[in-house]
């Protein structure tokens, strides 16, 4: 009562707290050492420049349609590849039911991927007059990179303020200085809030990230 009946449970109830769809891929069941894909979880791909990150996220979202569940990637790069993805996904797939989200920013991705699944939330519950279905279908959610696009500290200040129009003001340095890791510590902060958005829904949020050799 203290604590609320969904924090507090027999150990032999916690089962129920392992949320998956099926894999339809051996290698990637041995690689996690679970036979479904994990939902109420933050993942990471983390490896290095072209080595088929992009490519293992569009296969997910193949996944998680095979199972009618709903794909929404967002785009940080500036560089996608539409033919690509249709070739993994199946053009029906991606055309017609991937939500894509062209992101400028970090702190933009960060805005529309917690929209995006509040408004998901939202439709599976519904309201006491208009109940929603349930929380009974996959979302994913992907990321594509984190770090794609800097802070919009870091682009006033080399690019100048975003206008209304999307043109930029004038008043800007035009190049890069020194400075604090402001996107680091921005993704550090979300990071360690938005697990608790997802948690105990159906839902899978996947970060590309870069590893950068030193």
């Amino acid at each position: 009562q203290k604590y609320g009946t969904s924090a507090v449970m027999l150990g032999g109830e916690t089962s129920k707290l392992a949320i998956v769809i099926p894999i339809p891929a051996l290698p990637f069941e041995i690689l996690i050492g679970q036979s479904g894909f994990p939902l109420s979880v933050v993942m990471q791909l983390v490896a290095e420049a072209k080595v088929g990150k992009s490519s293992l996220l569009a296969e997910f979202g193949r996944w998680f349609d095979g199972v009618a569940g709903a794909f929404t990637l967002l785009e940080c790069e500036s560089k996608f590849n539409d033919v690509w993805y249709r070739s993994i996904m199946g053009p029906e797939v991606f055309d017609e039911r991937v939500a894509y989200h062209k992101c400028e920013s970090l702190e933009g991705w960060q805005e529309r991927l917690t929209s995006a699944v509040k408004e998901a939330q939202d439709f599976m519950d519904g309201t006491a007059k208009d109940p929603g279905p349930g929380r009974v279908i996959p979302f994913l959610y992907g990321v594509d990179s984190i770090f794609g696009k800097a802070s919009e500290q870091s682009q006033e200040k080399i690019l100048g303020k975003r206008q209304d129009d999307g043109r930029r003001s004038d008043k800007a340095v035009g190049y890069a200085e020194r400075s604090y890791a402001i996107e680091a510590q921005i993704f550090a902060k979300y990071l360690r809030a938005v697990p608790d958005l997802v948690d105990r829904w159906p839902m899978a949020l996947v970060f590309v990230n870069h590893l950068r050799n030193t």
